[in-house]
C-alpha cells in the first residue's frame, strides 16, 4: 500500500493507494490557520475507514 501526501498548496490531500494505483481512500483538507496540524489526525481517519493498517504501508510518496 501507498500513502501519498500532498503539502504543495495551502490546502493538503493524503491518499491510500495500493501498488496498482487503486485510490482506496483519500482525505483534504480546505486552506485555514493551523491545518497542517491536521496532517496525523487525517491519517488516524483514513486507515480505519479503508479498514488499511499502518504497517501494510511500502511506500510513501510526498509532494512538497
Amino acid at each position: 500500500m501507498i500513502l501519498a501526501i500532498n503539502t504543495s498548496t495551502l490546502q493538503f490531500s493524503m491518499a491510500l493507494m495500493e501498488e496498482d494505483e487503486t485510490v482506496l481512500g483519500e482525505f483534504s483538507v480546505s486552506k485555514g490557520k493551523g491545518h497542517f496540524g491536521g496532517l496525523m489526525p487525517a491519517l488516524d481517519s483514513l486507515l480505519p475507514t479503508t479498514r488499511s493498517d499502518i504497517h501494510d504501508l511500502k511506500d510513501l510518496v510526498f509532494a512538497l
